[in-house]
């Protein structure tokens, strides 16, 4: 899974987690048939699966963490059994077939700056603040470091 903010050519690669929901179970048997799952949130595949609240993952078990300030750091390393803090989740807004928007848990907004560093400071979606998920089968070692989920989490 690839991020690319609208018009920009560089890629970002991404693993997309959502929270599990009860009638979703692991096949037994095949390993290949089982979801990646981590503390209920597991990674998704397609862009119809990207709803409700996310949580980017950027290393084995570390999120973005949102700040009061709009800026965003690597939270703290989680254990296996655990899903991202609630400052390290976001909404995911679909705006088209192609495009979502990301909301953080202080009402604003995921965009690009002019310098091109993601920012969470607006309050409205423009096109800085969309985003264009691009998937590719692209098989990632556990301990890639540049591995990123992203998730939903089921009704609060």
């Amino acid at each position: 899974m690839s991020f690319d903010w609208f018009g920009n050519t560089e890629y970002m690669h991404v693993n997309i987690k959502k929270k599990k929901h009860k009638d979703k179970k692991r096949k037994s048997g095949n390993d290949e048939d089982k979801q990646d799952i981590v503390g209920g949130w597991w990674c998704v595949s397609s862009f119809g699966d990207i709803a409700g609240t996310v949580a980017i993952e950027m290393q084995n078990n570390s999120y973005i963490h949102a700040l009061d300030t709009g800026l965003f750091t690597l939270g703290a390393p989680h254990g296996d059994d655990e899903g991202p803090d609630p400052p390290e989740q976001l909404t995911a807004i679909k705006l088209s077939d192609t495009r979502i928007a990301f909301k953080s848990g202080y009402g604003k907004y995921l965009g690009i700056n002019s310098d091109g560093l993601v920012m969470g400071r607006s309050d409205a979606i423009g096109s800085r603040e969309q985003w264009e998920p691009v998937f590719q089968d692209v098989s990632r070692s556990e301990n890639d470091p540049d591995q990123y989920r992203t998730g939903s989490q089921a009704q609060r």
